[in-house]
């Protein structure tokens, strides 16, 4: 049937309570609640929305500071340099636009051959290592040959012990070892806010894209987007409380590796990753090979999960809108909510440590 133009408008005029109660005639007295779908972390999905669930809408960083999302690949290797730089090579010839390398490497000889062939001006190199040694050598090579290149430190806690070094990235890791919830969510907030605090005692304070956290991705859409977009909110939370008028870590997603054993199964799932990665204001978006198979190899595996990525950034136009996931009142509400439990958990821990 074919609205009106006055029967749309008059349907405009009625707040959520006036549709409650037409649901709970409809329900002849039958509890509204028994209709919620119940999630982990206190999440419920409800059997409609409106917009006043929305109204603490987010905007999310892409609104206020352009960025675009880089392809970003992993590469280890300890002594056998020329195979790391094979790899190299292949992983920059697919297209990868950021490097993390983890490797042992401690003098400027062994660099020249990780990097022979590269192009170290044009990507964006992160060395990953806890080797003083290494780091220092690092340091002085970047700094040499003008590269666009970073150090990136971590211990288990988060907290970085090399607040001095300078290029320095800082990475803080969630969701590797199971999904994350609102109490992840608060202590990673923990650590942003111990960074900043001991920035500020030790001199300068450190710039916010030195901040990375590292999150690794379910297989689950709307529950990767509406922790991120959480955790979104958390971050302008932790902003304001210590006066920064524009703060945001650096958010890099990582692409788990599918359950699934079909190769073309696995494909649809990085793609749901990927995709809410992409809708969350992510930085870098790193995409781990496929699991081998009778049907691809290791080498295959690993360009078809690059190509996913290609195909998001290069087909679909996903970086020309402002906030693609906006606009959905259960998706606001329920990230609303999961951002108040984890801010409310911050602020306890906060407080009895400082007390």
């Amino acid at each position: 049937m074919d609205l009106t133009k006055a029967q749309i408008d008059d349907l405009g005029g009625y707040t959520k309570s006036d549709w409650l109660n037409k649901i709970s005639t409809e329900l002849k007295q039958r509890d509204y609640t028994t209709l919620f779908t119940h999630l982990e972390d206190g999440i419920s999905v409800e059997p409609f929305y409106t917009q006043e669930d929305a109204s603490n809408y987010l905007i999310l960083p892409k609104a206020r500071i352009p960025v675009s999302w880089k392809i970003t690949d992993y590469i280890s290797g300890k002594g056998d340099f020329r195979r790391i730089n094979a790899d190299l090579l292949q992983t920059l010839a697919y297209g990868s636009e950021c490097i993390i390398l983890d490797i042992s490497s401690n003098s400027p000889d062994d660099l020249n051959e990780i990097l022979s062939g590269v192009h170290t001006k044009m990507i964006d190199l992160v060395l990953e290592t806890a080797n003083s040694n290494a780091i220092q050598t690092w340091i002085a090579y970047v700094n040499k040959h003008g590269l666009r290149g970073k150090i990136r430190s971590q211990n288990n806690s988060g907290v970085p012990q090399l607040l001095d070094q300078k290029p320095l990235e800082i990475s803080i890791s969630c969701g590797e070892n199971g999904p994350i919830d609102s109490a992840s969510l608060a202590n990673m907030v923990l650590n942003i806010s111990t960074l900043l605090h001991r920035s500020r005692q030790s001199g300068p304070e450190l710039s916010m894209p030195s901040i990375f956290i590292k999150w690794h991705l379910s297989e689950v859409f709307l529950r990767d987007i509406v922790y991120l977009r959480a955790w979104h909110k958390l971050t302008y939370a932790l902003a304001a409380s210590y006066g920064y008028s524009s703060f945001r870590p650096g958010l890099e997603c990582i692409l788990g590796q599918p359950g699934a054993s079909n190769p073309f199964d696995q494909m649809i799932a990085y793609s749901s990753m990927a995709i809410a990665a992409a809708c969350s204001g992510a930085d870098r978006i790193c995409a781990q090979a496929l699991a081998e198979s009778e049907i691809i190899n290791r080498d295959a595996s690993r360009r078809i999960a690059r190509n996913v990525l290609h195909l998001l950034k290069m087909e679909t136009d996903i970086e020309e809108a402002i906030d693609p996931a906006r606009g959905s009142y259960w998706m606001e509400s329920a990230s609303e909510m999961i951002a108040e439990n984890a801010w409310e958990k911050f602020c306890s821990t906060e407080k009895e440590r400082r007390s």
